[in-house]
């Protein structure tokens, strides 16, 4: 098959459905050699597109299509210095950048092929500029201009390729894409790749062959074997190097002397560290690193105390960027930079969630174009393509939510495996064959540019330079490619991370500063008994890492003493090390260690002879095997990676080692199956006992500061209804006093009070802190605290908006303190709105009027206000009114027993068992919890009309117990 270039990609978004992986199979099953890029304006996949073709042996060629009117210019480099060209332009292109094109052409060029595509006349003042312009240039014939391009020799067949095969009638994938974007474009109905026939229509392919080899033969460069690392200097005018080793011995030594350490060891560690991050170029890195932390401590920022295995570095603990003692908690320099593996250093940093963009803000204001966020694409998805697909091919909007909802989870990207494994999906898709085929056809192609949650780079020159940006509405460049192929690209990388758990921290300090003393998160100590206590007692709703039932109930049985028992916890609960997790415990708490040789049992003294951090393979390695921790690290990359033939190799040389370290070879070998046998399970201590300081300050703050604990949890959970009432489960146990809000209190966040906590104005949905501030304002006149007249006239007159507003504050029970029923309130809704105009002359005592209100009669309004049951449960007020004294939901805990329970219904999930019959599973509540009950085929169909959402029932449940848990099943339903 001829090679053709014009080749337009999936990157440009819904005018081309071809993936690059696609087009590289394409090329490898024709035998085609060489392969073309050049999407329109953006360079999103030319990384991905030079890297998989090198990969299959093919030779890349990076180009770039732009159009003018209605003529295409395509661009193809012949060299680094082309390609650098190209990335120039489209960064300027995507930009805020003015691109004067006639500028561009102004001089001659020798690293770029043009290849003009005119649409009406051939010689025109830009086809002629553009033959000035580039020593190679060729007309391009396509469908539209080939009478007009007869009889030339330049000339080249360059028909725009946005699918690979010819499209049917009945289905012309592009024009799907286009009507999805919205686009009336006019389609181009032939954009598939052409075969050699159908190009010998429009040109001699002899002299297509001539020129396109002209065109391979001088475009020859290798996007990545060209780069280098572009590692920024942080100050110019600084010695760099100077600047580190001052910093971090004036900090050791202080540090040293404040905790009375011996420095020599501490001297030894740091002389190495900063031997290995020079030699391996990377002062300037840590240095851009430490001054963003410095930033953050002027501007108040929280910054997380370490991520990942940069908490392994005595210099990143001597800069500030890491909290935690390497060396007492045994942490490793190679697990994050290792002279053995070359890799870039990647130092990840949470802050606080509500300023990450501050931080964002000061490098981009600091950096300018030597710094960018990372570029990633949203994809279609089988749910996404059915919708959209459905919707321009006519689909029945009915049909189209039935099938989105029929796609699990597992099929998300596999449109025949959903279709194969659900009858139902399979029995309505059939009905529509195109819709299937257009599935199939824009599945994974991309659809939309995002922006990466945390991954920013740096460069020493300006990224356009290096590679193709974009510039943001906020002003930040971001990268065209991906985050895959920066590295390869020379690029350093960091991650910006928010965390929410460290603005929550935040508030708590705030809350605690305001009512209490000053404290800092330096102050805390981290061998807090009552914290530790908290934690083994699994009460940790709230807290960082800790709160799922799996966890609690990992947490209760290794019931933590230190912050490395902590880390321990965090590094069990995964899917993998999960399957130890009882053993574990059972020889934690029966004093019991897995022996397997005293070198090595102590290594494992802290976890009970189970590998569970990697640090500790390392360490066995090191002192056993005689391999350097460098070399060390690599062996475990490859157990994780379960590389069999490097394992083999390593095998042979850790047992001679152990041989030659007096271990004879039986044990040698038992040493090393104990190592196989959980290193896969072993996780980042660094990066675990990082975060389990996160987790213990939050526990920290819930045991000695509950109120102001409790008042920031509260605040991160406004408007969220269910996670609001879960906190406040927990609060009144602790005999904590909820105030219910108020207008005479006109807060927009939870106060703190004695041994109470104020609710906000702003827990109600619909009221904004807009509503709030309009609120404040009226009550600045003290007398509209005791007249409710006066308060609804001065609102609703001053801002009339909030007229509408009335019921919703009648029904939050806002209205409450002037002592008026609800019923009343509603009774007389008229002459409180007309209040708006006109203030009566005496007021009408309705303190006193004989509307009662029913609790039963408001608490689904209130519901609707709140998202949650504010004053009582309706099951509690319905049990209170009928005296009936039964068990409530967190009163199921036997096993093999039968309990009695009224609940209301919030959740009704039918399904069809493996016999064919309807079951379903119910999720009931009362005032004290919820709970999930098992409806088995033949109780659904007993009691399936009865099974209705907000349905009060009085349940006969029975319980047994599966998988360590209490599971209830349904018996009885009135």
């Amino acid at each position: 098959m001829l090679n053709l270039l014009n080749v337009k990609t999936s990157y440009n978004f819904f005018k081309s459905n071809i993936l690059v992986e696609d087009y590289i199979k394409f090329a490898v099953k024709n035998k085609i050699d060489a392969v073309f890029f050049a999407d329109d304006n953006v360079m999103y996949g030319a990384a991905e597109f030079s890297s998989l073709a090198k990969k299959s042996n093919l030779k890349p060629i990076i180009g770039l299509s732009l159009n003018i009117a209605q003529d295409q210019i395509i661009f193809y480099a012949k060299n680094i210095e082309g390609y650098k060209t190209l990335s120039k332009i489209s960064s300027d292109l995507n930009s805020d950048e003015k691109i004067d094109i006639k500028k561009i052409f102004s001089k001659p060029n020798n690293d770029l092929v043009v290849v003009y595509c005119p649409w009406f006349e051939i010689n025109t003042s830009l086809s002629n500029q553009l033959k000035s312009f580039a020593q190679d240039f060729y007309f391009g014939v396509n469908d539209k201009n080939f009478r007009k391009l007869d009889g030339l020799d330049n000339v080249i067949f360059a028909n725009e390729i946005r699918t690979i095969k010819k499209q049917p009638v009945d289905l012309n994938v592009i024009e799907v894409l286009n009507k999805i974007a919205n686009w009336t474009d006019e389609i181009v109905p032939d954009s598939h790749y052409f075969t050699d026939k159908e190009v010998g229509i429009y040109i001699n392919p002899e002299l297509h062959i001539k020129n396109l080899n002209k065109i391979i033969e001088c475009c020859s460069f290798d996007l990545f074997e060209q780069s280098k690392k572009h590692l920024m200097k942080y100050d110019d005018k600084i010695d760099s190097l100077e600047l580190i080793v001052s910093t971090c011995t004036n900090t050791l030594n202080k540090f040293v002397k404040l905790n009375n350490y011996d420095i020599k060891e501490y001297k030894v560690r740091l002389d190495y560290e900063l031997k290995v991050i020079k030699e391996m170029g990377f002062v300037d890195y840590f240095l851009i690193v430490w001054d963003l932390i410095n930033y953050c401590k002027k501007a108040k920022i929280v910054v997380g105390p370490g991520r990942g295995s940069a908490a392994g570095s005595l210099v990143s603990f001597l800069l500030g960027i890491t909290w935690l003692d390497p060396i007492k908690h045994g942490l490793y320099f190679e697990r994050f930079l290792n002279t053995k593996r070359i890799t870039m250093p990647d130092i990840d940093i949470d802050f606080e969630d509500e300023r990450r963009e501050e931080v964002l803000i000061y490098l981009n204001k600091k950096y300018g174009n030597k710094f960018a966020s990372i570029s990633t694409f949203q994809t279609f998805g089988v749910k996404n393509a059915i919708r959209e697909c459905g919707k321009v091919l006519n689909v029945l909007d009915g049909d189209i939510e039935k099938m989105s909802k029929l796609i699990e989870p597992k099929y998300l990207f596999d449109i025949e495996g959903a279709i194969a494994n659900s009858p139902r999906l399979e029995a309505i898709i059939e009905k529509y064959p195109t819709l299937i085929r257009a599935i199939k056809q824009v599945l994974g192609r991309q659809k939309q540019l995002s922006t990466h949650a945390a991954g920013v780079v740096f460069c020493d020159v300006p990224i356009s330079e290096v590679i193709p940006v974009k510039k943001l509405s906020n002003g930040i460049f971001q990268t065209q490619f991906p985050m895959d192929h920066l590295e390869e690209m020379g690029l350093i990388k960091t991650d910006i991370l928010g965390l929410k758990n460290l603005t929550a921290i935040k508030n708590t300090l705030n809350q605690i500063n305001k009512s209490q003393q000053v404290i800092s998160l330096r102050q805390i100590s981290l061998g807090d008994k009552k914290t530790f206590d908290l934690l083994s007692r699994g009460e940790t709703q709230g807290i960082f890492q800790f709160e799922s039932k799996g966890m609690i109930e990992t947490l209760v049985g290794v019931k933590p003493k230190t912050l490395e028992d902590l880390a321990v916890v965090s590094a069990l609960y995964r899917p993998g090390p999960q399957d130890i997790i009882s053993d574990f415990i059972n020889h934690r708490n029966n004093k019991k260690q897995l022996l397997i040789d005293p070198r090595v049992d102590g290594i494992l003294k802290s976890t009970n002879g189970f590998i569970v951090f990697q640090e500790q393979i390392m360490e066995i390695f090191q002192k056993i095997g005689g391999f350097s921790l460098g070399e060390a690290d690599i062996v475990r990359r490859a157990i994780g990676k379960k590389e069999l033939r490097e394992l083999e190799k390593y095998k042979t040389q850790f047992i001679t080692n152990s041989i030659n370290n007096n271990i004879n070879e039986k044990k040698a070998k038992e040493i090393w199956n104990h190592i196989i046998q959980f290193a896969a399970y072993g996780f980042n201590k660094s990066h675990a006992l990082a975060y389990a300081m996160i987790s213990y300050w939050q526990a920290y703050f819930k045991t000695n500061y509950p109120l102001e604990f409790f008042t920031s949890q509260l605040d991160g959970a406004i408007k969220n209804g269910p996670k609001t009432n879960e906190i406040f489960q927990e609060v009144k146990l602790r005999n904590i006093t909820i105030k219910k809000p108020s207008v005479v209190n006109p807060i927009s966040k939870y106060e703190v009070g004695t041994n109470s906590i104020s609710m906000p104005l702003t827990t109600i949905k619909g009221i904004s802190e807009s509503f709030v501030s309009n609120i404040v304002d009226i009550m600045e006149d003290d007398n509209c605290k005791k007249n409710i007249y006066l308060m609804l006239h001065n609102l609703f007159s001053k801002y009339p908006d909030t007229l509408n507003f009335f019921d919703t504050m009648v029904y939050s029970g806002i209205l409450d303190s002037y002592g008026i029923s609800k019923t009343g309130l509603l009774k007389f809704k008229k002459v409180f709105l007309a209040l708006q105009n006109t203030l009566p002359v005496t007021n009408m005592n309705l303190k006193n009027n004989e509307d009662v209100d029913n609790p039963l009669d408001f608490v689904s309004s209130e519901f609707e206000c709140y998202g949650f049951y504010l004053n009582s449960h309706p099951v509690e007020i319905f049990k209170r009114s009928q005296n009936i004294h039964s068990t409530s939901i967190n009163g199921v805990i036997g096993v093999n027993r039968n309990y009695n329970v009224y609940t209301l219904i919030t959740s009704v999930r039918d399904f069809t068992d493996k016999n064919g019959k309807k079951m379903a599973f119910l999720t009931v509540e009362d005032e004290t919890g919820s709970l999930e009950v098992y409806v088995f085929a033949e109780a659904f169909e007993k009691f399936k009309d009865k099974m209705k959402i907000n349905e009060l029932v009085n349940l006969k449940l029975s319980t047994k117990e599966y998988k360590g848990k209490v599971n209830a099943t349904l018996v009885e339903m009135k």
